[in-house]
């Protein structure tokens, strides 16, 4: 119960400054701030865990800041994963040179830390991200060559500890972390059958004797109970299946929106600017839906800022696109006595 307490005050708050961000983002350069203050944030993290993977020669994980909501390995992973979008896409419009070469070396700073955090979830999300990424430049063939050279490089250079525990994706037996993700993938289930419509609230399955009464079997290493390790296992078992249907279709609602406005950004090339961060917005919730798909972060900031930057750019867009249909529609001229329109 206080923990369903804690967690709920939590959301509460992520959602209050949601909205916060939705009132003072009115303008297309302060959604470009509202970015650039997100790279920079994650950038600086990234520098961080590149430089320390660096001289430990990747010997050891990389880690978010402690006492954050990305402390952990897999979090942080996908937290980095989401903000390459970010990186890529303004690095490429950026004029400004400082600035252009800031983004890169964050780009290039958190592709090294997603594969340092030894998470095998962030190492699935990073290659969704990067092939997106691939497949949207005007040089594919060479983003393709660039990626498969990236991928031979370090499997070729990565400690032995790392690539054992990427093996396991491909093994056909899998190790305690991963059986446990089973299980409770499993558990969730059993537990959502008795409460299919509501779920069971926040933190209902962390709970040793819900956890324990629903089990599929006991957990390896002697724990006792563990949370879902899913955000699509981790909204069904706390909100049911009504909370599953809304949340995901929240997501659908956005990547259908940002859809629609690049195709309607053709039509007003002064506009060009919504695609970009329209492409942003889309491969970043692509990495959170991959990288999630391993790890109960369904409540993180950075994916409710994504939803409101969608609001945010489709209020611009109409804003003005309004403007630039009443700037060319030529005003009607002044007639003088008996003249008539032709």
């Amino acid at each position: 119960m206080a923990d369903a307490k804690y967690e709920l005050i939590r959301i509460s708050k992520i959602l209050l400054m949601t909205f916060v961000i939705m009132l003072v983002t009115t303008s297309e350069k302060r959604l470009k701030w509202l970015f650039l203050v997100t790279a920079a944030s994650f950038g600086i993290l990234a520098l961080k865990g590149a430089l320390f993977g660096g001289a430990t020669g990747g010997q050891y994980r990389v880690l978010g800041p402690p006492d954050s909501f990305i402390s952990e390995n897999n979090a942080f992973g996908l937290a980095l994963n989401m903000s390459l979008p970010i990186f890529y896409f303004l690095g490429r419009v950026e004029k400004r040179p400082l600035v252009r070469r800031a983004l890169n070396v964050g780009f290039i700073c958190s592709v090294i830390c997603v594969i340092l955090t030894y998470s095998r979830g962030g190492l699935l999300g990073l290659a969704a991200v990067l092939a997106t990424l691939a497949w949207r430049s005007k040089y594919r063939t060479l983003g393709v060559i660039l990626l498969m050279l990236c991928a031979f490089t370090v499997l070729s250079f990565a400690p032995p500890q790392w690539v054992q525990r990427m093996g396991t994706l491909r093994q056909e037996g899998v190790d305690s972390s991963a059986q446990q993700r089973l299980v409770s993938w499993g558990t969730t289930w059993n537990f959502i059958q008795d409460y299919p419509l509501m779920g069971g609230s926040f933190y209902a399955l962390p709970d040793v004797n819900v956890f324990q009464k629903y089990q599929t079997r006991p957990l390896p290493g002697g724990f006792l109970s563990s949370g879902p390790h899913s955000i699509y296992f981790q909204v069904l078992g706390e909100q049911g299946f009504i909370g599953f249907v809304i949340y995901f279709g929240i997501v659908a609602s956005c990547l259908l929106s940002l859809f629609q406005l690049r195709r309607r950004t053709r039509a007003v090339p002064e506009l060009n600017w919504v695609s970009v961060y329209a492409d942003i917005i889309t491969v970043s919730l692509l990495g959170f839906l991959v990288s999630g798909a391993f790890l109960g972060f369904a409540d993180f900031d950075l994916y409710y800022q994504m939803v409101a930057s969608v609001c945010i750019l489709k209020l611009l867009f109409n804003r003005e696109a309004a403007a630039y249909r009443t700037a060319r529609i030529p005003a009607h001229p002044v007639l003088q006595p008996g003249e008539e329109f032709a």
